[in-house]
């Protein structure tokens, strides 16, 4: 190990972490690729994205012929691919066997070829479904499986909807059906009819399992033997290609739970239950200063068996950027404007320990998109345009009250719809925002007239008005006792 490759990792060592990208660090026998650096959601996405597809293109070509979506990748290619697997299996299989061994090399896969040719020319898959399932099976034991991958960062940036964003964009790529599996007896017998028609994503928290739980249930076939029937979740993954999500996997407590975990990251198994190469592992979980008391330090031979990657929080312009994708027209959008002004307060690090009040409460990117949402939806529900009376709402509030915290201490909730709708609007922003939703109202209020586009024009204008604005809520906090 280099000079270089000791400094990248005494700085991480603190939190326990490595990001692991592009340099190359020996650990005996095994090698991993380093470079200091985070990623935001977005780079998330794009990184499992291109993981999974350089190991596992290969198996969906050859999947292809099975699904009868072999136009999309050319009949040459397809017949490449399971000529190279071929003879990959060949090659291993013929071993120790008697006879020529390039003889045996050679009639094993041309046996391969006219299998794929008959399937090309439109023979009827279904009756023979049996053997070309285990043609698949076969050929894809050669093909190396995705990496497991590990992504630390703070809660609510986005890690764990990344991940499922990722499994649903992967089932469209490849024409497979997504399946958020739950569990059920109907789930698992449906994916057991055509596994290779599914692409199942699992979210499965180790942080609350017990050992039996990934070992199964004990089933007793002899005097002599006793055998494990597999859970429904290592069951499907098995049989189909998806992704099974490791999350807040810094938060095994258990030893030997997390002994348990060992086996699922390295040899890619539940118990006696292999997973099937098609299977992407990804985990997610909090440094220890995120969830202090909860979150733990990995052992070194577990994050061993890891590619980890630091994340960190999207830009307001990506979460804005989402929100518009997934919600469209149903959010507050002067939210997302006024998290443009205010950067800093959009996923500021928590500084204490633990929060008990609500006011203490530090904004993520995940409370941002509730609170809009919620807001969206309390007004409409009641019949209002949301945009113009989050907007409204706020004026009176600091025109009237002068803070959420005097309109919380003077509405009651036997006063009027409309004073009610008011007090719900603080209630709201305070809870998921903690004591930025007060800077959230009275910039809002300050923007009200005037649109934000020609406020940002002018930098000192921003500068100056929210200056002006923090001065004033910690003067009211202040006669307050707050």
């Amino acid at each position: 190990m280099s000079n270089n490759d000791k400094d990248i990792i005494s700085v991480l060592a603190p939190v326990g972490i490595m990001v692991i990208i592009r340099e190359i660090i020996h650990y005996g026998k095994k090698t991993r690729v380093v470079e200091v650096r985070s990623l935001t959601p977005d780079e998330m996405e794009e990184l499992i994205m291109t993981r999974y597809i350089s190991h596992m293109e290969d198996f969906y070509i050859m999947l292809s012929v099975f699904n009868y979506t072999y136009d999309r990748y050319g009949i040459d290619k397809v017949k490449e691919t399971y000529r190279k697997y071929a003879e990959i299996a060949a090659r291993e299989e013929c071993k120790g066997q008697p006879g020529d061994y390039e003889v045996c090399v050679e009639t094993s896969v041309n046996t391969v070829m006219t299998q794929v040719d008959e399937l090309l020319r439109g023979m009827d898959i279904a009756k023979m479904r049996k053997m070309y399932e285990d043609l698949l099976l076969r050929l894809a034991k050669y093909i190396q499986p995705p990496p497991s991958m590990l992504f630390i960062g703070p809660p609510g940036i986005g890690k764990s909807e990344t991940v499922r964003r990722v499994a649903l964009k992967l089932a469209n790529r490849y024409g497979l059906q997504f399946i958020d599996f739950k569990g059920t007896e109907k789930e698992v017998e449906m994916i057991d009819s055509t596994p290779w028609t599914y692409f199942v994503y699992i979210d499965f928290r180790l942080s609350s399992a017990e050992p039996s739980d990934l070992l199964g249930i004990p089933d007793i076939t002899g005097k002599k033997v006793t055998r494990y029937k597999p859970f429904g979740w290592a069951y499907v993954l098995s049989i189909a290609p998806g992704v099974l999500f490791l999350d807040e996997f810094t938060n095994i407590s258990r030893k030997d739970v997390l002994s348990a975990s060992y086996q699922i990251i390295l040899d890619r198994r539940s118990g006696f239950t292999k997973f099937n190469n098609a299977v992407l592992i990804v985990s997610a979980g909090n440094p220890p200063e995120y969830a202090r008391g909860i979150a733990h330090k990995l052992p070194p031979p577990l994050a061993d068996r890891f590619e980890i990657y630091n994340t960190v929080a999207p830009t307001p312009e990506q979460w804005i950027k989402y929100m518009n994708r997934v919600f469209g027209d149903q959010w507050i959008k002067m939210i997302g404007r006024i998290v443009k002004i205010m950067r800093e307060k959009f996923a500021p690090e928590p500084k204490a320990p633990a929060i008990i009040k609500p006011d203490e409460k530090v904004p993520t990117p995940r409370s941002w998109t509730r609170v809009s949402i919620e807001l969206y939806k309390l007004y409409k529900s009641l019949g209002y345009e949301p945009e113009s009376m989050f907007k409204k709402i706020c004026l009176e509030i600091i025109s009237k009250y002068g803070s959420c915290s005097s309109v919380r201490k003077t509405i009651t909730n036997e006063e009027d719809k409309h004073l009610r709708l008011i007090k719900n609007t603080c209630e709201i922003l305070v809870a998921n925002l903690g004591s930025v939703g007060e800077l959230v109202v009275t910039l809002t209020s300050l923007r009200f007239t005037k649109p934000v586009e020609e406020i940002i024009m002018s930098k000192e204008e921003i500068k100056k008005q929210i200056e002006e604005a923090v001065n004033e809520i910690i003067k009211k906090m202040e006669e307050m006792g707050v």
